[in-house]
């Protein structure tokens, strides 16, 4: 069988609690620096969840980068998104879905397997759109197909989201 990626870019992290967990990472050794951002309307757009059109992604998120991995802790502000009810589910920080380079044999399997893309967005200020696709019930978490071979020149992650602000810094 063919490979379906290139390699992991992060592991993003739902958490009920952004000062707890960003507490409990430190007393682990995961002392950052943590970059701190908000996502709002402005720079998540044309969000499709469940193929229609869709409000934004509305959350707080603390990224610390290792090397070519960067940990995420995403925490949700709306009751009404998906990723706010999942974590009300488990009610504990949880790894929700990991960032993966993709190749485009991806989407054939993602297609033969029957898995559904349940939701996509528009970054604006790094002009990309990101994909996330229902693995959690066979993997444990959804994949989020990170795959510029589909949105235009292929960027170094994670130095071109970094310097190009792929979130809003300015809250």
């Amino acid at each position: 069988m063919e490979q379906s990626f290139e390699r992991v870019g992060g592991f993003v992290i739902l958490t009920p609690d952004m000062e707890k967990s960003l507490e409990t990472f430190k007393s682990y050794g995961i002392i950052g620096p943590w970059r701190e951002f908000y996502t709002d309307a402005e720079n998540v757009q044309q969000v499709v969840k469940a193929g229609k059109a869709a409000e934004g992604i509305e959350a707080r998120i603390c990224m610390c980068d290792y090397g070519e991995i960067t940990i995420e802790l995403f925490e949700p502000r709306d009751p009404e998104s998906s990723f706010y009810q999942d974590l009300q589910a488990i009610s504990r920080p949880f790894i929700h879905h990991v960032i993966m380079r993709t190749k485009p044999h991806f989407y054939e399997v993602a297609e033969e397997m029957g898995v559904e893309e349940h939701m996509s967005a528009y970054f604006p200020r790094i002009d990309e759109r990101g994909r996330w696709f229902a693995t959690s019930d066979e993997l444990g978490f959804d994949i989020y197909a990170w795959d510029p071979h589909m949105d235009g020149p292929r960027k170094k992650y994670p130095d071109d989201y970094i310097v190009t602000g792929a979130y809003d810094t300015d809250k």
